[in-house]
């Protein structure tokens, strides 16, 4: 019988537990490894299980923990107390009260607590572990550990269990000062071990599994329970009996299935009394043991994969974002999503009450804000009526007949707004919003609304006083900073032209002066802002405005950038004329790359991969599949990896960028870089063909512990829509933490200059590593990789140095200028990403340095590094002896998969047959002519070729 890879054998719960009849005050739940990187967030509960209060005055925690309860500390009869190591991060989640703060640290490995009384004798201890058969919910999966039964011993894993996980797992869970979720009068009968085979059958052929119990338990019954499932569905449970084959051991068969089914199943033992438990428990991060029936497959030269989501809704989101065209594709859409597409952007846009809110509040009213105050509740109400209204409007059948009906039904609801402001406004304010009504539908000039979308005020308004309570204290102060922002939009404004027609120099000029006012605006609130209005704030800076303003309700995978491309770049704003302006990324289809509002998926997805290489097939069941740009994100489970990876991203962004972005990786690695693994995937979504993918690993702690790196660094995400350097460098590790190391590197990088600054990059940065990754940037002209597309990694703990991880390569090989599929994007200047560097004189290719590019780039000693560094790759690892073999091996991997994927797409195969080669040819171009063009550089042909002393 084969064995699941899960660690669920429990060995160790061989023996029976019996009742302490003397149990009374208790260990009763532990929250030692929180999510999120909350290790504040610890806490210890007591519970006193007997029928008279306990005086805790001087009782101890001598072991684990460090904490004396103070005389007069009481807990009742049947009643909770509870001991946390931060009172304020508790009180963030926990609306219990607590007896006291501990200042020492619980290990995430497990550890040994003890409680003694007044006199030093112990009363409870509890040694327990991150490892199974120990609850693995409770080790930084949202779960604490709960015990089942106060009045049995808890010395043991018998005892205790995870209590119930978040939906996201990104909140912390638990019960403190409640009764525990798997409270029992007695402990459960425990299940030693389960085994089954085959876990992968073929169609037809049944599942046995079996169970052990150890020979002192006596269950009532022995029950095997398990569910079908597949794309968008998961059956009720079904129940089998277990027979009893002797020595504690059970065994019953699930019968065979057919192709494509996922089993998921688990075992359930009956004590006696009734108690229950099941195997694995309800809330494990695996919740069932699971078997797949494979189709039948022929081996190609890629691996397979096949994503399975069991829930209707992940389902249909994913089939939603299958029919969207790729990063430069445009497929005609359906004429009635056409239509319901129409109709939402009318609603949105003759619904909006955000400007009306802004209007009467900022403009038309005085400072009295006992009008606010009275106003408020109104526009609260029409908002959510407005959300419901939507939603209803948009779900009907016919978007035709919608459509023809918007105008009535936006008539009808503005109507209700203005009837519902007369009796509370003045005549005077009265005459100004029928003045402002007649004014809001002119339809401005795209100059004019890229202004407005940069510098977008009402939002912001909107986020500050409608999504937060608003301060009357403050709110003087803060109108007159949005008040003064308007003013000078409005001087930024009037210098726009109104007539038609595009001048590039004057969008540049423009562009950078609505991106400095939007780079004051957060200087000029913040100071005036309760603490819950800064984080709207911030949030309104990065997300979308549909979010914001309440159309949606969670914020999309990539937030669309204003005026459709990469959004406002703080210091270092996008030239237009290079790769990605307004004609790139985008576009002006509304978001980047067609980007859509997605959902953090479920954690009720699986996916199956096959390696044609090992002939093996691998079911990973039970993972978060969320969707992103251009694909799926994969979220596994940390003890069951794809080739050390845990997560990453199942992308397809069209066929040229599909080609360039591993071929990226490739480049990096040969270069002796720490990069992300990835390769290509012919991909299955919920039983549709999807075609050709690319996998690409996502940078996380599994990314950091696999190249040698230590993983409690801390983590940044560079993102262009931030707004600012702390905006744009999103934390995934240490969420809760500030930014004040990535600020104090940046600021000393920018104020010191020479030598000086020179002493200060060797000694915060790891420059060997660092000069690595620009030079790779440089040879690959990556113009999107020196102010984006990278990871930021600070091993503080370490060395306490700064390195750099590149992610998002689309844009490499120079096959991403968006100038024509003939051109190759060859000639970007050594010089590029650094400070001092100019745009060139046609205005084109260039965009302004890096946080981090621009200040090492121009140290003189730095530079050296760099260049030699380039040199180096261009002589030994960028070259047509070295990749040759690489575009080659590519041709024949790829030529048969985008046919393939053309089929099942309904497209031309035989022109995506040609555009992959045409594409191959231009990789063969700048290969040759991105070499030629750098190595005749002077300051390049004076660099030192040196190789790295160090590589992956």
């Amino acid at each position: 019988m084969s064995s699941p890879s899960l660690p669920l054998r429990l060995a160790a719960l061989a023996l029976a537990v019996p009742l302490l009849a003397s149990a009374q005050v208790v260990i009763n739940e532990i929250l030692y490894h929180a999510p999120d990187d909350l290790d504040d967030l610890q806490f210890v509960e007591l519970h006193n299980a007997g029928e008279a209060a306990v005086d805790l005055g001087g009782w101890a925690f001598t072991k684990g923990i460090k904490f004396t309860f103070p005389a007069g500390t009481k807990i009742d009869a049947k009643g909770f107390a509870v001991v946390c190591r931060n009172q304020e991060r508790f009180r963030e989640f926990y609306g219990v009260p607590v007896a006291g703060v501990f200042h020492s640290k619980l290990s995430r490995k497990g550890e040994l607590i003890e409680l003694a009384d007044a006199q030093g004798q112990r009363v409870d201890k509890v040694k327990f572990s991150d490892q199974a058969p120990w609850p693995q919910g409770a080790d930084g999966e949202s779960g604490s550990l709960e015990r089942i039964c106060p009045k049995a011993p808890s010395d043991g894993p018998a005892n205790w269990i995870s209590s119930p996980l978040s939906e996201t797992r990104e909140k912390p869970a638990g019960t403190p000062g409640k009764v525990n979720a798997a409270f029992a009068r007695s402990v459960p009968p425990v299940v030693a071990n389960v085994s089954f085979a085959p876990e992968l059958p073929a169609a037809g052929v049944a599942v046995v599994v079996q169970a052990t119990l150890p020979a002192t338990e006596a269950p009532k019954e022995v029950n095997l329970r398990f569910r079908l499932a597949g794309p968008g569905f998961e059956r009720p449970e079904s129940v089998i009996p277990m027979q009893g084959k002797g020595g504690g051991r059970f065994e019953a068969s699930i019968p065979g299935q057919t192709v494509g089914t996922l089993i998921r199943f688990r075992v359930e033992a009956v004590g006696k009394d009734g108690s229950r438990r099941h195997f694995p428990a309800e809330t494990e991060p695996r919740p069932a043991l699971s078997a797949y029936v494979p189709e039948p497959v022929t081996p190609g030269k890629i691996p397979f994969g096949w994503v399975i989501q069991t829930t209707e809704k992940e389902m249909k989101a994913a089939d939603a974002r299958a029919n969207q065209p790729a990063f430069g594709m445009f497929r005609e859409p359906d004429p009635k999503e056409r239509a319901r597409m129409e109709a939402r952007r009318a609603l949105e846009n003759g619904l909006d009450l955000s400007a009306l809110w802004f209007a009467l509040t900022t403009e038309i009213t005085g400072d009295d804000f006992r009008q606010v105050a009275t106003l408020r509740p109104l526009f609260l109400a029409k908002l959510n009526e407005r959300r419901k209204l939507r939603e209803t409007f948009l779900e009907v059948e016919d978007p035709a007949d919608m459509l023809a009906k918007l105008p009535d039904q936006t008539r009808e609801f503005m109507g209700g707004v203005i009837a519902g402001l007369k009796p509370l406004l003045n005549p005077g304010q009265q005459q100004a919003v029928q003045v402002w009504l007649e004014k809001r539908g002119a339809e401005e000039p795209g100059f004019r609304r890229m202004v407005r979308n940069r510098v977008d005020l009402e939002t912001i308004w909107h986020a500050l006083t409608l999504n937060s309570e608003p301060d009357p204290s403050r709110w003087a102060a803060q109108r007159q900073a949005i008040r003064e922002l308007a003013v000078q939009r409005a001087k930024v404004l009037s210098d726009v032209p109104n007539g038609p027609g595009f001048q590039p120099a004057l969008f540049r000029e423009v562009r950078e002066k609505a991106d400095g006012l939007r780079d004051r605006l957060a200087a000029l609130v913040k100071p005036t802002l309760a603490e819950p209005q800064v984080a709207q704030l911030d949030n309104a800076l990065q997300m979308p405005r549909e979010v914001v303003v309440g159309w949606v309700s969670a914020p999309p995978d990539v937030p669309p950038g204003p005026f459709g491309g990469p959004g406002p770049r703080g210091p270092s704003p996008m030239m237009f004329g290079g790769p990605g302006g307004p004609g790139g990324p985008g576009g002006f289809r509304g978001g980047p790359f067609g980007s859509t509002p997605s959902e953090p998926g479920s954690f009720r997805s699986a996916f199956v991969h096959f390696d044609p290489a090992t002939g093996k097939t691998e079911l990973f069941d039970f993972v978060q599949i969320s969707g992103r740009k251009g694909g799926q994100k994969v979220h596994l489970d940390r003890d069951h990896t794809l080739a050390g990876m845990t997560t990453f991203a199942l992308i397809f962004e069209g066929d040229t960028a599909s080609l360039v972005e591993p071929l990226a990786y490739e480049v990096y690695r040969r270069a002796g870089m720490p990069v992300e693994q990835s390769h290509f995937v012919r991909l299955w979504v919920n039983g549709k063909l999807s075609g050709y993918t690319v996998l690409v690993e996502q940078p996380n702690r599994a990314f950091l512990r696999r190249n040698g790196l230590k993983d409690d660094g801390d983590m940044f995400k560079l993102i262009w829509f931030g707004g600012d350097l702390v905006g744009q460098h999103e934390r995934h590790t240490h969420r809760r933490l500030g930014h004040d190391a990535l600020t104090n590197v940046v600021a000393e990088l920018n104020r010191l200059e020479g030598d000086a600054q020179w002493e200060f990059i060797r000694r915060n940065f790891d420059v060997e590593e660092v000069a690595n990754y620009f030079a790779v940037n440089m040879v690959l002209s990556h113009w999107d990789g020196f102010f984006n597309n990278y990871f930021a990694y600070h091993d503080r703990g370490g060395t306490g140095k700064w390195l750099m991880f590149p992610w998002d390569q689309d844009s490499t090989w120079g096959l991403r200028t968006f100038g024509g599929d003939s051109e190759v994007f060859y000639n970007m200047a050594l010089t590029f990403g650094m400070n001092g560097d100019n745009p060139p004189a046609d205005g084109g290719n260039w965009r302004a340095p890096g946080f981090f590019s621009g200040p090492l780039l121009a140290n003189p000693k730095f530079r050296q590094v760099f260049l030699s560094r380039t040199r180096q790759i261009l002589e030994n690892v960028y070259s047509e002896a070295a990749f040759g073999p690489v575009l080659d091996r590519y041709a024949e991997v790829l030529l048969p998969e985008v046919k393939l994927r053309a089929e099942s797409q309904k497209q031309d195969p035989e022109r995506a047959v040609a555009q992959l080669k045409s594409d191959l040819a231009r990789c063969r171009v700048h290969l040759q002519k991105r070499r030629e063009f750098l190595l005749a550089q002077p300051e390049l042909q004076r660099a030192v070729s040196v190789p790295p002393t160090k590589g992956n």
